[in-house]
């Protein structure tokens, strides 16, 4: 539900989190994905202790929870933790694949997605992962890939919707049928150019989705409140 962006507030995914141990105290947020490269068989007879492994040698650096993949040969790291951590966490991700790689012969490839200090922004950074775990047909298996490396060195298209974006929030709220045809209609047009890379899409689906989503969620909780007031 963290990932969907389900959860709304640290509270709430602290209350709900609480009894398996998932709770979050910290300022910043960062999602990555790891991918196993080994033998399906063998990597589901390890895959527990090696994700085991991963947790425990993060623990004093942040706060770290691990959700398995529908992919067997994937699983997915939120990590929750204080700013002057950064660097001695991404390192520890560095030594972490060498270690696995030595204490079980899998190669480890990470792609991590964008740093970020609100709890709503933990989908997004889940999706720059995702993205960067794809790059990784460039970069090459054994690497830890980092979503704003990725952009920097593709995008050759500084340009983002943030306008239409923001104006489609606007225009939801307000019921606007026909500007947010029209706004989504301008987007659309905007994923089809041959020069938009394939992260700026991603981005874009994403916002669009996420838009639709907290925005029902607040009328509804509006909706809900008038109800029960009368």
């Amino acid at each position: 539900k963290i990932l969907k962006g389900e959860i709304g507030t640290v509270y709430e995914v602290n209350q709900k989190g609480r009894d398996i141990g998932v709770i979050f105290t910290k300022d910043n947020y960062r999602v990555s994905m790891l991918k196993f490269s080994y033998g399906s068989d063998i990597l589901c007879n390890i895959k527990g202790n090696v994700i085991k492994f991963i947790k425990e040698s993060l623990s004093n650096q942040c706060e770290a929870y691990i959700r398995d993949h529908i992919d067997g040969d994937k699983a997915s790291l939120i990590i929750s933790y204080a700013q002057e951590d950064e660097k001695n966490i991404l390192k520890a991700l560095d030594q972490i694949k060498g270690s696995i790689k030595e204490k079980w012969n899998i190669v480890l490839t990470i792609g991590v997605g964008g740093e970020y200090n609100s709890i709503h922004d933990i989908p997004k950074s889940y999706i720059e992962a995702c993205t960067a775990l794809d790059f990784r047909f460039v970069k090459g298996n054994s690497t830890i890939i980092f979503y704003e490396e990725m952009t920097k060195e593709q995008s050759n298209c500084n340009s983002y919707p943030h306008e239409d974006i923001a104006k489609l929030e606007v225009f939801i709220k307000q019921g606007d049928t026909d500007n947010i045809e029209t706004i989504l209609g301008r987007l659309i047009d905007f994923i089809k150019d041959q020069d938009t890379p394939i992260f700026i899409a991603r981005r874009i689906c994403y916002d669009i989705i996420n838009i639709v989503m907290r925005t029902m969620n607040e009328i509804y909780k509006e909706f809900a409140f008038v109800n029960a007031k009368y």
